[in-house]
C-alpha cells in the first residue's frame, strides 16, 4: 500500500497569514510565520538551509511541505532576442506588458 504524499508548495506564493497558519496546524509557534517571510523577502534566500535562525527540524518540516519553484536561466543568445529558461526557449520582445 502506498500513501501520497500531499503536493508540495511554491513558499513564496503563501502570505504571511498562510505561513501563519502553516505553523500552528504543525503545532509550531506563529512567530514562525514572520522568520521565514523576513528570509523570503528581505534576505531573498532561495533554498531553506539558508533560514539560520531556525531549527533543523523546523527547516526539514518546510522542505517536506514547501519548495522554491526557481526559474533557472541556461542560456540566450547572443542578438538577446530569446533566452533558455528551463529547457524552454522564451522570445523576448520590444514590447512592454503593463
Amino acid at each position: 500500500m502506498t500513501t501520497e504524499s500531499p503536493a508540495k508548495r511554491d513558499i513564496r506564493k503563501l502570505s504571511q497569514e498562510e505561513l501563519k497558519d502553516f505553523f500552528i496546524a504543525q503545532g509550531d509557534k506563529a512567530f514562525r510565520a514572520q522568520q521565514v517571510w523576513e528570509w523570503l523577502w528581505k534576505k531573498s534566500v532561495k533554498d531553506f538551509d539558508q533560514m539560520t535562525n531556525l531549527s533543523v527540524a523546523t527547516r526539514e518540516l518546510l522542505k517536506t511541505h514547501n519548495l522554491f519553484d526557481i526559474c533557472n536561466v541556461e542560456r540566450r543568445s547572443k542578438d538577446l532576442k530569446s533566452l533558455f529558461i528551463n529547457g524552454s526557449r522564451l522570445q523576448i520582445s520590444n514590447r512592454i506588458i503593463k
